[in-house]
């Protein structure tokens, strides 16, 4: 069976417990998914936030210093939602499943928004397909604003600072 996403940003897809291999057709993902032994397909669909991770803290100030105070490190996204969604395509299913992966809520505060759509004449079973917000990821993506936003700018600065004028 083939998979196609439109929009897959920093969404991940399993299946077995291993990554699916995705190949870039334009502005589509596409993937070969396998049957099991009764003919259905089972895949997993997970978006995570950076700050779910337990070294979360490490690869900040890591990617922080790196980017030279900030300045050049990339922009984490303002959403911590995360999506676990288990999906079943059952037997005799359509050789093409299509998938529109959705927008990100801000910052995970909406409830019941769909992380994906499928096409109106395509039946799959899923556990859960909508985003949930990630109370321990958004406290640490708050704690990385207050810190690494305003705290090691101001002490950057002043480094700076003080070697400029103990140079002069």
């Amino acid at each position: 069976m083939k998979l196609n996403v439109q929009f897959k940003k920093d969404f991940e897809f399993f299946q077995d417990g291993k990554p699916v291999e995705m190949k870039r057709e334009g502005d589509v993902h596409v993937a070969d998914l396998r049957e099991d032994e009764n003919g259905e397909v089972r895949f997993t669909v997970l978006r995570r936030s950076e700050f779910s991770s337990p070294l979360w803290f490490v690869w900040c100030l890591f990617f922080w210093i790196v980017g030279i105070f900030g300045i050049f490190t990339k922009g984490y996204s303002r959403s911590t939602a995360r999506v676990t969604a288990n999906i079943k395509v059952p037997q005799g299913h359509a050789d093409t499943l299509f998938l529109k992966m959705s927008a990100l809520p801000d910052r995970g505060r909406e409830k019941g928004v769909a992380a994906f759509s499928v096409g109106k004449d395509e039946c799959i079973v899923c556990d859960d397909w909508c985003f949930n917000e990630d109370r321990v990821a958004a406290r640490r993506r708050l704690f990385y604003t207050l810190v690494f936003g305003v705290v090691l700018r101001i002490s950057g600065i002043v480094l700076v600072a003080w070697a400029i004028g103990s140079s002069i």
